[in-house]
């Protein structure tokens, strides 16, 4: 089991996609959309993790070993 851990960006709330909380992680998306920043550019900064495939994020087990 893993700690859980705060929000790469406010450090209020738990982490939940790429770093961020859900709040955080909508107005990066927003940001990114706008062309304001690139995800990259965030990661550089230190607001946000890679982006990973969605199985490798939460399971910890292999479905064919």
């Amino acid at each position: 089991m893993t700690a859980l851990a705060p929000c790469l960006t406010c450090r209020q709330h738990l982490a939940h996609t790429r770093g961020c909380c859900p709040k955080c992680y909508r107005r990066h998306g927003a940001a990114v959309r706008a062309r304001q920043t690139t995800w990259s550019a965030l990661e550089v900064a230190g607001l946000a993790l890679p982006a990973r495939p969605a199985p490798a994020g939460w399971r910890h087990w292999d479905i064919n070993p």
